[in-house]
């Protein structure tokens, strides 16, 4: 009886005995491929162009590789070598959840909206009292990209940084924040507070910050004088083509036009302070005192701030 040699390194049986030595394991693998390809007759691999097709699909809705790969229940990697064009074959498993997938859900990481609004919230936190790293922490974001946008002002950012400001702003923008130097800073950058900004205007391109309530014309540029505030460049331009528009006047004329624009700002505000107190204090809402009065709500709230309530309106 003729007895067999014993394993050699590099054999199959020797992988068997427990050695696993990397030509061991390898003629493993070998005779594991030989057996399937032998009694299977489903194909290992197949085409990719279809799951690829599908990827690219998502990929280009915004989706990143990882949100894909979740969805498809792949891993990212592969994800990547298939739509770079690395792999063109996939397993027969792989392509079946491909194509069974019903894609990635929630927001996609790359999708591009407006940046307008982000940047506007982001100055807006920043000059009530929150630096940069605190307002980048919560959307998230690393600090010094979102201190390049809000200081280079792209035209777009990604929806997922677009949606996280806006649920931070909603947060934070009632609340001062604690640094002060964050609101020198701002100051000096001329970035306006949540108080120049309404709600429904904040992502519109062609809306100015409201300081004044009147931003955007001579009366604003008066307020900003009376009550010591930065002028804006619109209520800068307001009062330039006024003054240009009663340049023709007499002396005595002209002078008497900028007294009454001028009285007229320095009167209004206090007026309005003074009556919406009396409203609220009869149970009215900032909305509806606001209606009655005929100004926003945001107006509203500028002149209580501005007009503190003095000791003869207490009493």
């Amino acid at each position: 009886m003729t007895r067999k040699p014993p394993p050699q390194h590099g054999e199959r049986r020797c992988y068997l005995r427990g050695c696993r030595r990397p030509e061991c394991v390898e003629a493993n693998k070998r005779y594991c491929k030989q057996y399937r390809l032998a009694t299977v007759h489903a194909p290992l691999r197949v085409d990719a162009s279809a799951a690829v097709r599908r990827l690219a699909q998502w990929a280009n809705q915004g989706y990143s590789h990882t949100q894909i790969a979740t969805a498809a229940k792949i891993n990212a990697p592969e994800v990547s070598k298939l739509l770079t064009g690395k792999q063109t074959a996939i397993s027969l498993a792989h392509a079946r959840r491909i194509q069974t997938a019903h894609g990635p859900s929630g927001a996609p990481y790359h999708a591009m909206t407006d940046a307008v609004g982000t940047i506007r919230r982001g100055r807006a936190l920043h000059a009530i009292g929150y630096p940069i790293y605190r307002i980048a922490q919560d959307i998230p974001m690393n600090a010094n990209d979102l201190g390049r946008l809000l200081m280079l002002e792209p035209a777009t950012v990604r929806q997922s940084v677009a949606n996280g400001m806006t649920a931070l702003y909603q947060r934070l923008s009632g609340t001062p924040g604690p640094s002060h130097l964050a609101v020198c800073a701002a100051r000096r950058l001329r970035w306006e507070s949540p108080i120049a900004w309404d709600d429904d205007s904040i992502d519109d391109p062609a809306a100015i910050p409201d300081v004044t309530g009147f931003c955007g014309t001579d009366r604003g540029w008066w307020t900003h004088r009376i009550e010591n505030l930065p002028v804006c460049p619109a209520c800068a331009q307001a009062h330039a083509d006024w003054l240009a528009a009663i340049k023709h006047l007499p002396r005595r004329e002209r002078a008497i036009l900028v007294g009454r624009a001028q009285a007229q700002a320095h009167n209004r505000g206090a007026a309005i302070a003074e009556n919406a107190r009396e409203l609220l204090a009869l149970g009215e809402t900032y909305e509806t005192a606001a209606a009655r009065i005929g100004v926003s709500r945001n107006h509203l709230q500028q002149e209580l701030l501005r007009h503190p309530e003095t000791w003869k309106e207490a009493a």
